[in-house]
This record gives structure tokens, C-alpha cells and sequence, in this order.
């Protein structure tokens, strides 16, 4: 088919930049991810393997936020923190980790901090760990204030 994935197009002319072996692949999991009527916690699990999939920074942070979304329809939305950890702990995108460690402040508990501490004493990405650090006293009720923006990459 002689496309890369950076040269990966739909229909609609919507641009997708996956680094995925292969781009159809990675735009329709995505989408039927997203698109899902899984709002249950058994939907959990797919979106965790998507979240390992070898995807673009920007699909990866789109499947967070999908996951997020399914906190609506969740009677525990605290069990979408797990995945979101998982995310923390080993995306390779500092912007991607400090989505998920917002994501999972939102909807965790105080149950995860011990698991944030330790990403802290991890982590070596300034903007990161100043996400970890806020998320920690937002669980904690410590802070009001919202966390902070990190738009483009230092």
C-alpha cells in the first residue's frame, strides 16, 4: 500500500499520526475504542491494552481521555485510576504521563497516593513531577487550585 503511518488518512480527511506498523489498524481500534458502549468496568481492560499499543503521543492522550469519559457511567470511577497509573509509569511522552497522572487524580482516591509518591521519587521530568506533586495534594484536599498547564514541551 506504500503509505508510512505518518502518511495515514481517513475519509474525512482527518490526519493520523501513528507510528503504529499499521496506520488502518491503529485509526479503526481507535475509534471503536472511543466509540464503545462498553460503560461498564469490564470495558476497563480494553482500554488498558490500548493504552500499551505503540500509538502516536496524541492517540495515546485521546485514549485517556476516552477512558476518563467512561467514569459517567461507572458506580466506582476510582477503578479507572489503575490503568491510568500504568500509563504514568511507563509512557515515554512527559505531556502523555502528566494527562494520565491529572486523569487519575480526577477520578482516584487518596487509596493511590502511596503509588504517586513513589512515581515522584521516580520521575525525572521537572513539569511531571510538579503534576504528581499537585495531584497528590488535590487527593489529599490539601489544594484548590487547578493543576498546572504544561502546553508545549521544554
Amino acid at each position: 500500500h506504500g503509505r508510512t503511518s505518518k502518511d495515514a488518512d481517513d475519509a474525512s480527511g482527518h490526519r493520523w499520526e501513528t507510528s503504529h506498523a499499521d496506520p488502518d489498524v491503529a485509526e479503526k481500534a481507535i475509534e471503536a475504542i472511543e466509540f464503545l458502549a462498553i460503560a461498564t468496568e469490564d470495558g476497563i481492560p480494553v482500554f488498558s491494552e490500548a493504552l500499551t499499543w505503540d500509538l502516536s503521543p496524541r492517540l495515546r492522550k485521546r485514549l485517556l481521555q476516552a477512558l476518563y469519559e467512561q467514569r459517567t457511567e461507572l458506580e466506582d470511577e476510582s477503578s479507572l485510576a489503575r490503568p491510568m497509573l500504568g500509563v504514568l509509569q511507563r509512557d515515554p511522552d512527559p505531556l502523555v504521563r502528566i494527562d494520565a497522572v491529572e486523569y487519575a487524580a480526577a477520578v482516584g482516591n487518596v487509596s493511590i497516593v502511596p503509588e504517586l509518591q513513589a512515581q515522584l521519587d521516580r520521575e525525572k521530568d521537572d513539569r511531571v513531577r510538579e503534576a504528581i506533586e499537585w495531584s497528590i495534594r488535590f487527593l489529599r484536599n490539601e489544594t484548590t487550585d487547578p493543576p498546572p498547564r504544561f502546553d508545549v514541551p521544554s
